[in-house]
């Protein structure tokens, strides 16, 4: 691009230079802390300081450091985040803070596919994304190791993107009281503790959870089992080793350890600390605690489904933790239960709503229903499945809701999804009815379907026609809450006192 239009806000934190591009002004690549040294690769992010500066904005910073990606586009400084909004708005408007997923290993705030220029355009909201430290940098804990090292570091890192989210949004047109928390998949699950992180509480009013997993969250002892894991599967004496490594020695190393740890996708996963996050959010929730504020929460159809494509079954490696999960359970129970699947679904399709119900689905109604004593829920769910999709049998798959949320139908993901299509007059009515009940959610924190409720689990159906169902049929979901998976988030404890009363036999 030859002299691109600028644009420039300016902020106690600088003066910053974005991108003009019509209707929408793009400011990328925002510091919200210091880049990560060497000393500080598991330390808590050092916040910004107050500048008189002209700061480019105009480009992404490097992405966190992670395996898949050339070595020159990751860094250590990337604790950024961007900004979308519209280039004529008056007055403060609603805003939309997303967290991105990717396993706790992979993705960034600039992936095309979170691009919010659409967004902003068609319905003035301000919509920001972020970088936070992934894998071995953000998700293992070091903490015993130097009293200036913090667990959880990506949580860190996401509450001083969001801090600095409230402090300075008003300067690009945000309404600092009116932010709404939202991410998918891995983000949703990281999204899903800021609820019960008393601290954060000022900076957000609002939360929603695309295919998040807040089930999926390691004990303190679980946690540092595996840090220790990490260091021995790796021969490593001590962390400080891995601050000597070198970028490409870390990525290699985070690899290595997915590799050899049979954990797969699983292998990095936030915890509870007893520094942030005292118990499991939805063991939180289900006790009253928590900050009450409107919800919505969903997944997709198909969320498992990646588990059958060749080519998608490693990116998206939920294997080990579904064996993992399953081996606590009655294993006459489970057969009960995929037995009804099977007679509900059909034998094709029975074991991937089976396992998407019981890793995906049932991880957002518990955490919902448990919210829903104390805050306004809602539950949806897409099941839009279009024609290359079905082709490959994909259908709605885990993380197919994203271009119709961002409206990039032809970038990164949607491009996939749409590529072929002449004509998208059904995804793109699909997507803006996505996108009108969430634009509706953060201006005003309701929604025109049923609430829910510790028994009522209502859900908006996204497809070529709207329907209104339970997310899980009823029949199911009451076997689901049956389980020890179901008893164990809503009582931390109880998988220690199973295994007591056990020895005691």
């Amino acid at each position: 691009m030859k002299n691109p239009k600028t644009a420039t806000v300016k902020t106690p934190m600088g003066q910053y230079k974005g991108l003009d591009l019509g209707g929408v002004h793009a400011f990328k690549g925002i510091r919200y802390a210091y880049p990560i040294s060497k000393n500080q690769r598991f330390a808590a992010p050092r916040v910004i300081e107050e500048s008189s500066k002209l700061i480019n904005a105009t480009r992404f910073s490097k992405v966190a450091p992670q395996p898949g990606i050339r070595i020159y586009k990751c860094g250590e400084d990337c604790l950024s985040l961007n900004i979308w909004k519209k280039a004529n708005s008056k007055g403060s408007r609603p805003v939309f803070f997303f967290v991105h997923g990717g396993t706790y290993i992979r993705g960034s705030g600039s992936d095309a596919l979170y691009d919010g220029r659409f967004l902003a355009e068609t319905y003035d909201i301000v919509v920001v994304t972020i970088n936070y430290r992934l894998g071995i940098l953000g998700f293992l804990d070091f903490s015993s190791y130097d009293s200036h090292w913090v667990p959880n570091p990506g949580i860190h890192d996401i509450i001083a993107a969001l801090k600095w989210t409230y402090s300075n949004i008003a300067y690009f047109g945000g309404h600092a009281n009116n932010i709404t928390i939202a991410g998918e998949s891995a983000g949703g699950t990281l999204v899903s503790m800021l609820p019960v992180i008393e601290s954060t509480h000022p900076y957000f009013s609002k939360l929603i959870l695309f295919s998040g997993l807040p089930t999926s969250i390691l004990s303190k002892t679980e946690s540092q089992a595996r840090t220790k894991s990490f260091l021995e599967t790796l021969n490593l004496s001590a962390p400080d080793q891995i601050s000597a490594l070198s970028l490409k020695h870390l990525i290699a190393s985070s690899s290595t350890f997915m590799k050899k740890s049979n954990l797969g996708s699983g292998s990095f996963q936030p915890s509870v600390d007893h520094v942030l996050i005292s118990e499991p959010p939805i063991s939180l929730l289900a006790k009253g605690h928590g900050k009450p504020i409107p919800m919505l929460i969903g997944s997709t159809q198909d969320e498992l489904s990646v588990i059958e494509h060749p080519l998608l079954k490693h990116h998206w490696d939920f294997s080990p933790a579904l064996q993992e999960g399953l081996s606590l359970e009655n294993e006459a129970f489970i057969r009960k239960i995929q037995s009804l699947y099977n007679d509900y679904y059909g034998a094709k399709l029975g074991r991937i709503q089976f396992f998407s119900d019981i890793l995906f689905k049932s991880a957002g109604l518990f955490y919902g229903q448990a919210a829903s004593s104390k805050s306004p829920v809602w539950f949806y769910r897409l099941d839009y499945r279009p024609s290359r999709m079905d082709m490959t049998r994909l259908g709605a798959f885990h993380s197919s809701q994203l271009p119709l949320i961002f409206g990039n139908l032809k970038k990164g993901l949607g491009k996939a999804m749409f590529g072929l299509s002449r004509k998208l007059d059904e995804p793109k009515s699909i997507a803006g009815s996505m996108q009108e009940d969430i634009v509706r959610f953060m201006e005003n924190g309701v929604l025109p379907w049923q609430q829910a409720t510790p028994s009522l689990q209502e859900s908006k159906i996204y497809n070529d026609k709207i329907q209104y169902q339970p997310m899980i049929p009823n029949k199911l979901y009451a076997l689901l809450k049956q389980t020890d998976y179901y008893k164990r988030t809503q009582d931390h404890t109880y998988a220690e006192k199973r295994h007591q009363l056990a020895k005691k036999k």
